[in-house]
């Protein structure tokens, strides 16, 4: 992660004021996440499980058991799971599948019709801050129909460099980056998609892993031990890996081993590598930007939020 001078260092001090002083614990997932507004008011009991979800379309018909991990999930992609394949073309993916499609099995949408479901997407920016890049990524899922948030941790600041960001993000301390991260979704509701881009992964992960009722993550251009934010990953949570396959510090810094041992941990698991060695190649208005690889990244993306 080349952002953050890499996990091993802990520079974000999830220890002293990360998680434990002003994050989960105070603002995050106690006070006004899941008790007040999340599972019990409007999660699973009203729209969720019971109405919609898995009893009529979900796993019952054709969910799980036709699309999901038999035909093109597990069985027919696992093999390249802990290979850190040499990419040609748009991209490799390396790892294991998610959940199958969720059909409609009668009312409006016809026998065997998609339901098409909108997303909560929360997109936590790079070093760099707020750019116009990231604002266009998220664009380009609001789009496609989903409802995206872009919490700006740096408040209105933003940068030219890496090495500028970085000295910011220290002023500041890593730790309140993820702290304001934390507090941007106390009042969203739990099913929420998290998205981040390199450093924007510390707050993506750490809610993906520890927010109960997470519906998926998305980490783009870095990944953290799963050991930082908890035991394990959560069964119930997807999650997707996006790099480039030379990014050194995706490759050199640790990320790419973090994201192999993801893969080892749970089926839910995908990683997708690019060719290139650029870092932060999802940003339109940096060197890095590389429009065909974001492309193929966008179709992935929505396709991994239709299945969920």
């Amino acid at each position: 992660m080349r952002e953050s001078g890499w996990w091993m260092n802990r520079p974000w001090g999830i220890g002293d004021a990360g998680i434990g002083d002003a994050g989960i614990g105070d603002a995050g997932i106690g006070d006004a996440g899941i008790g007040n507004a999340g599972i019990g008011n409007a999660g699973i009991g009203n729209a969720g499980i019971g109405n919609e979800g898995i009893g009529n379309a979900g796993i019952g018909n054709e969910g799980i058991g036709n699309e999901g991990i038999g035909n093109e999930g597990i069985g027919d992609a696992s093999g390249l799971r802990t290979a850190h394949a040499r990419i040609a073309g748009a991209g490799t993916m390396v790892g294991n599948g998610c959940c199958g499609e969720m059909r409609a099995s009668s009312g409006a949408h016809g026998v065997g019709e998609r339901i098409p479901i909108m997303a909560t997407i929360v997109v936590f920016h790079h070093v760099l801050g707020l750019t116009t890049g990231v604002k266009a990524l998220a664009d380009r899922l609001r789009a496609a129909g989903h409802h995206v948030h872009t919490p700006d941790v740096f408040e209105g600041q933003t940068f030219a460099t890496i090495d500028a960001g970085i000295a910011h993000a220290q002023a500041i301390g890593f730790s309140t980056c993820i702290e304001r991260g934390v507090q941007a979704v106390a009042d969203l509701p739990p099913d929420v998609v998290y998205m981040g881009l390199s450093m924007g992964v510390l707050p993506a992960q750490l809610l993906a892993q520890t927010r109960v009722g997470a519906r998926g993550a998305l980490l783009l251009h870095g990944c953290v031990p799963v050991s930082e934010f908890g035991d394990e990953w959560p069964a119930a949570v997807p999650v997707q890996v996006h790099a480039m396959a030379d990014d050194p510090f995706f490759v050199g810094d640790g990320d790419f081993a973090a994201a192999q041992a993801l893969l080892e941990q749970t089926t839910q698991a995908e990683l997708f590598l690019y060719p290139g060695d650029a870092h932060l190649f999802t940003d339109s208005g940096t060197q890095d930007y590389d429009a065909e690889a974001t492309d193929v990244l966008i179709q992935r993306v929505l396709k991994f939020l239709e299945k969920m």
